[in-house]
C-alpha cells in the first residue's frame, strides 16, 4: 500500500494528471445529469453552476485521486471506481460556492437580488444527487457530517468574525481560535473528506493514528487556502489601474464591505490602529455602514503599499508549505500520492492570485 516510488513526479506531470481527471469528472456528471429523470433541472443548473469550470482544474476530485494513491487504490484510465466519489466532493462545493455567494455578497447581480435565492435552493437541490450514485450509508452520514459542519462555518462568519467584532478579537490566540473554524470548517473539512470518502467506500483498514493526522493536515491546507483566497481580495480593482494585462477575474475589495474579519484584514486592523488610527476607524466604519467613502480603497492600498502586511502574510504562507511537506513525511508513505500532496502543497507560495498580489504591492 506504501511502496516506495523510484521516480518523483513533477509540478508538469501533477497538472497532466489534474487535466485528465478534470476532464473525466465533467463527462462524467454530464452524462449522469443527461440519464437521470430529472435530467431537464440538473441540466439546468449544470449551466448554472458547473458549466462555467469545464475544462479546468477540479482540485477536489484530483483530491480524491490523490487519496487513492495515497491509499494504494487501483484504478483504470478512466478513474471508473473513483467517478462517483470525485462527483460527490464537486457537487458539494457547488453548493458550498452558493452558500458563500448569498453570505459574503460576490458574485450577485445587484439588480437581480432574486437571483441570489434561485442560486441558494438551486445549489442545496444539486448536492442531493449523491443520494443516486449507490454509495454505502457509512459514507452518505459522512457527508452530511461534513456538510454541517460547512454550513457552521458559513454562519460563524455572519456572527462572530466580524470587523465591527474586531475588539473582542484583537488578541491574536483569540483571533486564530476563530479564524480556524471557518477555515478548517469552511474550506478544509472536504480537503479532508475526499480522503475520508475513499477510506470509507473501499473499506481499506488506514492506521487510525495516520487518518487523524491525515485529516488535520488537510483541514490546515484548506484553512491556508482560505488565507490566499482572502488575501486576494485586496487586488487592487481594475478600474483603479491603467493597465492592459491580464488579471484574475474576480470581486476586489468585498471583504472590507461586507464586514468579513479576514487575516489579511487583521492584520490591517493591527497596523493601522498603531499608525493610522483614522484609516483603521475608517475601516471598522465602511464595514460598518457596508459602503466606502471616496477614496478609501486608494487610501487603503497605500497603507498596504508602505507597509509589511503583504511580507507577514507570505511569511506566514512560506512556513506552512515547510510544515505542510513534514507532516506528509510524518506519515510514513512514500509514494505517488505522497509525491503528489507536495507538488500540492507548493500552491502555498505559487498561485495566480499571489502572484498578482506581488505586481499590485511589490513584495
Amino acid at each position: 500500500m506504501t511502496s516506495k516510488t523510484n521516480k518523483k513526479l513533477s509540478v508538469e506531470e501533477h497538472h497532466e494528471i489534474a487535466k485528465d481527471v478534470s476532464k473525466k469528472i465533467d463527462i462524467y456528471l454530464l452524462a449522469e445529469f443527461k440519464k437521470s429523470k430529472d435530467a431537464d433541472l440538473l441540466l439546468f443548473m449544470y449551466k448554472k453552476f458547473i458549466e462555467r469550470k469545464t475544462g479546468k482544474e477540479h482540485q477536489r476530485p484530483m483530491m480524491v485521486y490523490v487519496a487513492s494513491q495515497l491509499f494504494g487504490v487501483k484504478t483504470d484510465e478512466g478513474y471508473t471506481n473513483l467517478l462517483p466519489l470525485m462527483a460527490v466532493t464537486e457537487l458539494a462545493i457547488w453548493s458550498a460556492y452558493a452558500l458563500n455567494w448569498v453570505t459574503d455578497g460576490k458574485n450577485q447581480d445587484p439588480k437581480n437580488p432574486h437571483e441570489v435565492m434561485i442560486d441558494l435552493v438551486a445549489s442545496q437541490y444539486l448536492w442531493t444527487e449523491i443520494l443516486y450514485f449507490n454509495l454505502p450509508d457509512q459514507v452518505i452520514r459522512s457527508f452530511i457530517e461534513f456538510f454541517r459542519k460547512m454550513m457552521r462555518s458559513y454562519l460563524l462568519v455572519e456572527t462572530d468574525l466580524t470587523i465591527t467584532n474586531y475588539s473582542n478579537l484583537e488578541n491574536e490566540k483569540s483571533f486564530w481560535k476563530m479564524y480556524n473554524i471557518h477555515g478548517t470548517q469552511g474550506t478544509g473539512v472536504l480537503y479532508s473528506y475526499c480522503f475520508q470518502i475513499v477510506q470509507q467506500y473501499f473499506d481499506l483498514k488506514i492506521d487510525a493514528a495516520k487518518m487523524l493526522r491525515l485529516d488535520n493536515m488537510m483541514q490546515i491546507f484548506g484553512r491556508n487556502l482560505q488565507v490566499i483566497n482572502d488575501t486576494s481580495d485586496l487586488m487592487i480593482p481594475n478600474k483603479n489601474l491603467t493597465t492592459t494585462e491580464k488579471r484574475a477575474v474576480k470581486d476586489y475589495f468585498i471583504d472590507i464591505r461586507t464586514n468579513r474579519l479576514t487575516y489579511p484584514i487583521w492584520l490591517l486592523l493591527n497596523g493601522t490602529k498603531k499608525d493610522d488610527p483614522q484609516l483603521h476607524q475608517d475601516i471598522i466604519d465602511s464595514a460598518k455602514n457596508r459602503q466606502y467613502k471616496n477614496k478609501f480603497i486608494e487610501r487603503v492600498v497605500e497603507y498596504i503599499k508602505k507597509t509589511q502586511v503583504m511580507n507577514e502574510i507570505y511569511s506566514f504562507l512560506r512556513k506552512e508549505e515547510k510544515r505542510m511537506k513534514k507532516e506528509i513525511d510524518k506519515l510514513e508513505m512514500d509514494n505517488r500520492g505522497a509525491d503528489l500532496l507536495k507538488i500540492i502543497s507548493l500552491i502555498y507560495t505559487h498561485n495566480k492570485f499571489l502572484d498578482q498580489m506581488r505586481k499590485d504591492y511589490n513584495f
